[in-house]
């Protein structure tokens, strides 16, 4: 589910960013953070991130 919808936000983020190309900075802005959070909601990175560096 979670998953879902990363992958969601983030479609909306890249067709946002797409867009804004033609109109103004802020839909630009508001297509990137849709991407970042987007990513940020994704189980896979999280788990990256959380995870220990046992290697450091």
């Amino acid at each position: 589910m979670q998953k879902a919808v990363s992958n969601i936000i983030f479609c909306l983020g890249l067709l946002m960013l797409g867009f804004g190309l033609n109109y103004t900075l802020s839909t630009r802005l508001i297509g990137g953070a849709l991407i970042i959070v987007g990513l940020g909601l994704d189980p896979k990175i999280w788990n990256y991130f959380k995870q220990p560096n046992n290697g450091k």
